[in-house]
C-alpha cells in the first residue's frame, strides 16, 4: 500500500547528502556482520544432488538513486571480489547483474560453506522458479472512455516480461521498440537457443502468454479487441519458456536489471508471472531472490518507473507469489468483468459470475494493492489471431495499461502518485475468501481527478524534464 511506503522527509535529505555507499570490503571483522543465511532449501536441495542452482546476495549500503554508472561499478567490483574466491569446482556462474548486488548460479556443497564464511555475502538461496499466471473489461474500468476522450498511451513505453511477443502480429508489430530474452530452462530458451538474447527476433513468442499480455496493453484493435493504450510503445523481454514456466527468478530479475541499464524510456512495467513459492505478507527480505527482485524494483521506482506484478492464481485469501509480494511492485488480483456464468478453471469453481466479483483463483492478502479485470479476457493471440485467458495475469496489465493512459495525460506523474490514484479512486470490492476490501481500478476516475492529486512541483518536474532531455534519467522521486 502506498501509505507503507512514505518516506520521510529526513530520509530523503540523508538519501540525497550522500549520492552513494561504497560495499563493505569483505575483509571486515565476520563479528561485526551477520552471519550468513543460507535457505534450508538449499541445503536439502544438495542432500539430492552434486549442485543446485543458487542466488546469492551480496551484503551492501548501496543508494538505488545514484548515478547509474558508479552503481553498476560498484556492483561490478563487489561481484567479481565474492566471485574469486570460489573455485570452478565450487561454483559455476551463470547470472550476474549491473545494477543489482547478487548473481546466480550452480553451486556446490564446498562452495556454499565457502561463500557463507564471507562477510561480502548475506543471503543465498535457491533460485526459485515460476510460471506465467494464466488466465467487457473496458467498460468495467471506463477506459473506454478514457481512450474516447484521446488518452492511449501515445509517447509512453511500456515493458512486458513474460513469454515474448508474436512481433509479427498486426495488432502488435507497429508498437514493439525492443526486446531481449533471459531464458535459462533447458539449459537455453531463447530463440537462439542460448540463454542470453537482444535485438530483433530476441523476444519471439513460443507460448501465446506474453502475447496475449502485451495486447491487452497496445493492441491496435484490427484483429483482436482493442488495447487499454493502443498507442503505447512496447518493449518486450522473454523471460518464460515454451511451456510458460520460469526455471529461476534470476532470469527475471536479469530483465528487470537489463531495463534499469539500457532502457531509460520505459515509463511502465508489467509482470504476468510469479514464484512458485508463496508469501504472506510482504516478502522484501524473505530470501537473496526476493531481495534481489526488490533491489530492481526499487531502482525502477526511484528512476521514475512504475512496476505492476500478477498477484498469483493458487486460489489464496492469505499470501501471494513473488514479485507482486515486494513492497513497491503493485500487486494485482483479479475481479470477472461480466456474468460469463459458471466458471471451472485454474482448480476451482464459480459457480455464479458477475462484474467485480473476485475470481476463486486470485490470491490476495492485506498488502494485496488493486484489483482488475481479468477473466476472461480476449486479447491477441499467435500466429496473428487471438487467444483468450482467466489469470491475474490479465488483470496486470490491464492496470499498467490504465497508467500508460495516465502518463500521456501527465507525464510527470510519479510512482507514489500512481498508486495513490489507483488505490484511492477505485470502486471497492470484497474478496469472500478473505473478507478484506481492494481498490478495483478505475481509470476514468483517476484520469478525472488528476488535478486533485497533481500539484505545482510535477509542474516544475515536467519543466525540468523538458531542459534535461531525458526525462526518466532525472526524474525519479
Amino acid at each position: 500500500m502506498i501509505m507503507r511506503r512514505t518516506i520521510s522527509s529526513f530520509a530523503i535529505l540523508l538519501m540525497l547528502s550522500v549520492l552513494f555507499l561504497s560495499l563493505p570490503h569483505p575483509s571486515a571483522s565476520a563479528q561485526e556482520i551477520q552471519a550468513v543465511v543460507v535457505g534450508e532449501s538449499v541445503n536439502t536441495a544438495l542432500a539430492a544432488a552434486e549442485r543446485v542452482r543458487v542466488v546469492v546476495y551480496l551484503r551492501n549500503s548501496l543508494d538505488r538513486a545514484a548515478n547509474l554508472d558508479d552503481l553498476a561499478q560498484a556492483v561490478q567490483a563487489a561481484q567479481d571480489e565474492t566471485l574469486s574466491s570460489l573455485s570452478e569446482d565450487e561454483f559455476t556462474l551463470q547470472r550476474r547483474f549491473e545494477t543489482i548486488p547478487a548473481f546466480a548460479g550452480d553451486i556446490s556443497a564446498s562452495g556454499v560453506q565457502r561463500l557463507a564464511a564471507l562477510p561480502s555475502v548475506l543471503r543465498i538461496d535457491i533460485d526459485e522458479g515460476g510460471t506465467g499466471h494464466l488466465t467487457a473489461a473496458a467498460a468495467l474500468t471506463r477506459v473506454n472512455i478514457v481512450r474516447n476522450l484521446g488518452y492511449t498511451g501515445k509517447g509512453v513505453t511500456v515493458a512486458v516480461l513474460d513469454s515474448g511477443v508474436d512481433t509479427d502480429h498486426s495488432d502488435l508489430a507497429d508498437d514493439l521498440t525492443a526486446e531481449s530474452c533471459f531464458c535459462s530452462g533447458g539449459g537455453g530458451c531463447c530463440p537462439n537457443s542460448l540463454t542470453t538474447q537482444t535485438g530483433t527476433g530476441a523476444a519471439e513468442d513460443d507460448n501465446g502468454h506474453g502475447t496475449n499480455v502485451s495486447g491487452i496493453v497496445t493492441s491496435r484493435g484490427t484483429v483482436a479487441p482493442l488495447g487499454v493504450a493502443p498507442d503505447a510503445d512496447l518493449v518486450a523481454v522473454k523471460v518464460l519458456a515454451a511451456d510458460g514456466s520460469f526455471c529461476c527468478s534470476s532470469d527475471v530479475v536479469a530483465g528487470l536489471d537489463w531495463i534499469i541499464a539500457n532502457r531509460p524510456e520505459v515509463q511502465v512495467v508489467n509482470m504476468s508471472l510469479g514464484t512458485f513459492a508463496l508469501f504472506a505478507g510482504d516478502c522484501d527480505n524473505a530470501a537473496a531472490f526476493t531481495m534481489a527482485f526488490r533491489d530492481a524494483i526499487n531502482t525502477l521506482r526511484s528512476r521514475g518507473t512504475t512496476t505492476f506484478a500478477s498477484a498469483g492464481n493458487e486460489g489464496s485469501g492469505t499470501q501471494m507469489t513473488a514479485p507482486a509480494c515486494i513492497a513497491n511492485a503493485i500487486s494485482t488480483g483479479a475481479v470477472y468483468d461480466s456474468n460469463v456464468g459458471s466458471v471451472s478453471i485454474l482448480g476451482c469453481t464459480d459457480s455464479t459470475t458477475a462484474a467485480d466479483k473476485v475470481t476463486c483463483f486470485s490470491n490476495s492478502n492485506s498488502v494485496t494493492d488493486i484489483f482488475a479485470p481479468g477473466a476472461p479476457i480476449t486479447s491477441t493471440g499467435l500466429g496473428g489471431g487471438t487467444s483468450t485467458y482467466y489469470g491475474t495475469s490479465q488483470a496486470s496489465p490491464h492496470a499498467a495499461g490504465c497508467v500508460a493512459d495516465l502518463l500521456q495525460a501527465r507525464p510527470a506523474l510519479t510512482p507514489d502518485r500512481i498508486e495513490m490514484l489507483l488505490e484511492q479512486l477505485g470502486v471497492i470490492i470484497t474478496n469472500p475468501k478473505n473478507a478484506l476490501t481492494f481498490p478495483r481500478i478505475d481509470c476514468l476516475a483517476a484520469l478525472s481527478l488528476l488535478d486533485l492529486f497533481v500539484g505545482e512541483e510535477d509542474d516544475a518536474g515536467r519543466e525540468s524534464e523538458g531542459q534535461e532531455g531525458e526525462g526518466k534519467e532525472s526524474g525519479g522521486r
